[in-house]
């Protein structure tokens, strides 16, 4: 009898234990996906900026304020020989 009460009192040592264990790891995997999901704002935000960098009229604006005139004309190419197959 006493051996059973034995095991079972370790039984239960080694559930709070495990049950511990389980508590710490779940605090870190959500703790890890609060920054992961920070980040993927962040990069959100990053990629707006990027794409509003990089958008032509954005470049054009920059282009005049560094003193580059626009085209006074547009240049006319002849596709005549590329479309014809």
């Amino acid at each position: 009898m006493k051996k059973l009460f034995f095991i079972f009192l370790f039984c239960l040592f080694l559930q709070a234990i495990l049950i511990s264990k389980a508590v710490v790891y779940g605090e870190a995997v959500s703790r890890l996906e609060r920054k992961i999901n920070g980040v993927d704002q962040d990069n959100q935000k990053l990629e707006l900026l990027v794409a509003s960098q990089i958008a032509c009229s954005t470049i054009a604006q920059k282009a005049v304020e560094a003193g580059f005139a626009p085209l006074a004309f547009e240049p006319k190419v002849d596709l005549s020989v590329a479309l014809k197959r």
